[in-house]
């Protein structure tokens, strides 16, 4: 944005876009000569005639253009947990990956690091619920260690707070390789309870291997960001959150109806081949064709699970894509999920 009276261009740095090349961009004046064309080319819009509600749309494309972008790089959920297990000996890496296992996770993450920084935030932007917010944002931590096995001992607790409230962050999560907390009573843990009896806030040690296992449950029983809250809010030690990951593997899941959602989105892909299928179009058609009720968020909650198993599925903020047939996707999803850990398999809801 450029605020002509003080003469400023204002840049947010936590856009996808920004984030993912930001250290390109620190080279250079890049990043600000690609700001200016954008409030440049705004200004040419209306320039031309164009009305407000023209402008904002063109403008809102672009901006959903540069997000999917910064995500392009397009991976299956098994494979994320795979990457996100192997960076556990690397800083800088188990940054970003990190990152963007929040990301699959169905946060709005962004890498941020530095000193006197988080590694990350994540948002969830959940509806509100009868009057009240529900949307939240997560401080991450990245904790490595260059041996192989070697344990996290030196946890801040009160640097890792202010990371957490200097942004405006209601949960602070730590992940690291191991923590060297055999009990929930150790004093990080101890230090982080008292905390969050003091501030209101949390914190939640998870344990990459364990974080890994989420990112594929998310995938294969499309948990929403309501419920992922749930672990920050309850869980301290590492012990707790893999026990709170252990419960969730072992819950009953009703069978998503993903074959007819992917029937309804390919017929209406094919009816109007010129415009994107939104999701509200999708809820509408499932209701009078399948006699299905989903809301728009379980709907897109249950299409971003579908584009964490089979890369057919490509979901942007209130569209929905296939660049294949259902039957297709169907096939490769049955590929992907072959590479999941068998017990995890095992819990996959055949399409």
């Amino acid at each position: 944005m450029f605020d002509v009276e003080r003469e400023t261009l204002f840049v947010n740095t936590l856009h996808p876009f920004v984030a993912a090349y930001r250290e390109d961009f620190e080279r250079d004046d890049t990043l600000n000569l690609l700001c200016m064309a954008e409030v440049l080319t705004e200004t040419y819009l209306y320039n031309i005639g164009l009305e407000d509600s023209q402008v904002s749309e063109a403008m809102m494309m672009r901006d959903e253009l540069l997000r999917q972008l910064a995500r392009s790089m397009h991976r299956t959920a098994n494979l994320l947990a795979r990457d996100l297990i192997d960076s556990s000996t690397d800083q800088k890496r188990l940054e970003s990956e990190l990152v963007a296992a929040f990301d699959s996770l169905g946060f709005e993450a962004v890498h941020i690091g530095g000193k006197g920084k988080p590694d990350g935030l994540a948002a969830a932007h959940l509806a509100a619920a009868d009057g009240k917010p529900r949307k939240y944002q997560v401080s991450l931590e990245a904790k490595s260690k260059e041996i192989m096995g070697k344990k996290v001992e030196d946890l801040n607790i009160a640097r890792i707070a202010s990371h957490r409230d200097r942004n405006a962050c209601q949960h602070a999560v730590v992940v690291g390789a191991d923590f060297s907390l055999s009990t929930n009573d150790t004093a990080p843990v101890t230090d982080a309870r008292t905390n969050h009896q003091q501030t209101g806030r949390t914190f939640t040690l998870i344990r990459v291997h364990d974080l890994a296992r989420l990112v594929r449950l998310r995938a294969l029983l499309h948990i929403g960001l309501d419920r992922i809250r749930d672990l920050f809010e309850t869980c301290v030690s590492p012990k707790e959150s893999a026990d709170w990951i252990d419960r969730l593997a072992g819950e009953k899941h009703q069978k998503p109806p993903y074959r007819n959602i992917l029937e309804i989105i390919w017929k209406l892909q094919k009816e109007v081949p010129g415009e994107a299928v939104e999701f509200s179009a999708v809820t509408t058609a499932l209701r009078l064709e399948k006699k299905i009720v989903l809301s728009k968020a379980d709907l897109t909650n249950l299409c971003k699970a579908m584009e964490q198993i089979a890369r057919e599925v490509v979901v942007r903020e209130n569209t929905v894509e296939l660049k294949q047939r259902p039957d297709k996707i169907i096939d490769t999803a049955g590929d992907t999920l072959q590479q999941f850990p068998e017990e995890e398999q095992r819990l996959a809801f055949k399409w």
